[in-house]
């Protein structure tokens, strides 16, 4: 089914500071999406807008052919209560909650595909314990197991990549590949030169407005680390 995520002439901010200026761009099936540029520059501003999460002071963010659970969000920071007496398997059914809602019992399906879904981030063995047990990997891991059972069209993820080892960070992207190749779109904010120019084609610049390249054309580590 196609859709498109249409952002056209937004502005965006917080009170009476400004954070984006006149920002466009449109989202189609299959895109790939680094998002870069310096801290403050509105990069999770821009994906909590096309989330939903908040509103343009102007212009408009319009999804065509795209149900609110659609779209799927991980956040830079965690938003779960570490210390919280519930388990991994427990958190990554959370990612079902659109299709069961809060009443209804998971099927032998649903809890095969929860499982499945753990696996597939090398925490089979850790589905049943705590998550306050959990390395920051792990605890990490997790989420993606979460956001992985969501089965969304649509993935914006901000900064998943940070404060974690080289072996998850090679997991996360090839899963993120993997997910890219079966038509779903993603977008990922990140900062690290090396992993822009060996995955991905496409790269959103950011600093309170927008440039749309392709890094082959229009990047190097100099131009990454400058002004817009």
């Amino acid at each position: 089914m196609s859709f498109s995520i249409e952002i056209k002439n937004v502005f965006a901010g917080y009170g009476r500071h400004s954070v984006l200026d006149d920002v466009s761009l449109t989202m189609r099936p299959g895109d790939f999406l680094a998002i870069t540029g310096p801290n403050g520059g509105g990069k999770s501003t821009f994906i909590k807008l096309v989330c939903g999460l908040i509103q343009p002071t102007s212009g408009y963010v319009e999804k065509q052919g795209l149900a609110q659970h659609d779209v799927a969000y991980l956040p830079q920071h965690n938003t779960l209560d570490n210390y919280f007496p519930i388990t991994v398997k427990d958190v990554v059914s959370m990612g079902l909650y659109h299709k069961v809602g809060p009443w209804r019992k998971y099927t032998s399906e649903d809890h095969q595909k929860i499982f499945e879904c753990i696996e597939k981030v090398g925490l089979l063995d850790f589905a049943d314990q705590q998550i306050a047990t959990l390395s920051g990997g792990q605890f990490q891991r997790m989420l993606f197991a979460r956001l992985m059972i969501q089965d969304a069209k649509v993935l914006f993820l901000d900064e998943p990549f940070s404060a974690i080892d080289d072996v998850t960070s090679e997991l996360f992207i090839e899963l993120l590949k993997d997910w890219n190749r079966q038509g779903k779109t993603i977008a990922v904010i990140l900062h690290d030169v090396h992993m822009l120019s060996a995955h991905f084609d496409h790269v959103i610049y950011i600093k309170k407005h927008l440039k749309n390249m392709k890094i082959s054309d229009a990047f190097s580590p100099h131009k990454l680390k400058g002004n817009s």
